[in-house]
């Protein structure tokens, strides 16, 4: 039943974490898209402009030929914070700070208009992901899986002959806690590893950030 509540928990987190990294992922696929836009249509202007004899006929303010114009319209440029593999594992500050920003010449009068009321109370608590999991449950979870350690053998009877053999005591306690320990971890990542490369793809395989893990 545990087993299964965990296996249940960590799933979702998962599939919770590799939602927001496709969701990040089809936004950058929007900015470059829309940036592209921006592009062809400043080139398809000027191109306008040439054709013209290099004599803008509108207003002054829209003349892409002046650089100030261009920086504050179709020249504008996105800083982005681009998402890697391992983000579906932990979202971090993405899901709090701005990961992407256009910045053009006038972007400072629009800092204010343009941020985003979020709930506190959420954003202190983080997004449902695989850290959110390891922060909050696991301490859970090491309890529940290692507060019988000693009373067990006690129930069991067996406690009076661990006392009576050669080994330390310590020393078996603390064999019995790190078989624990590794039946546990050879869990979690039997889990993880296959729900992620079924979410998203082997590719996170090959990631260079295992070393954060």
């Amino acid at each position: 039943m545990l087993f299964s509540l965990i296996f249940v928990l960590l799933v979702a987190a998962l599939w919770s974490g590799s939602s927001q990294l496709r969701t990040q992922q089809r936004t950058m696929g929007g900015i470059r898209a829309h940036q592209q836009a921006d592009h062809d249509s400043l080139t398809a202007r000027l191109h306008r402009i040439q054709g013209h004899g290099g004599r803008y006929p509108g207003f002054i303010w829209d003349d892409p030929t002046y650089a100030y114009n261009t920086a504050r319209n179709e020249g504008a440029q996105y800083a982005v914070k681009a998402p890697f593999a391992l983000q579906a594992l932990a979202a971090g500050q993405s899901g709090v700070q701005p990961w992407y920003y256009k910045v053009y010449v006038t972007k400072k009068q629009y800092l204010v208009h343009e941020s985003e009321i979020d709930n506190s109370f959420l954003q202190f608590i983080g997004a449902f992901d695989f850290s959110f999991v390891v922060v909050y449950l696991l301490p859970l979870l090491i309890i529940v899986f290692t507060y019988n350690i000693l009373s067990a053998e006690k129930e069991q009877g067996t406690w009076v002959l661990l006392k009576t053999s050669n080994q330390s005591i310590a020393r078996l306690l603390l064999g019995r806690l790190a078989i624990r320990f590794g039946l546990f971890t050879a869990f979690f990542w039997v889990v993880v590893v296959p729900v992620l490369a079924c979410l998203i793809g082997p590719g996170f395989l090959a990631s260079a950030n295992w070393w954060w893990l």
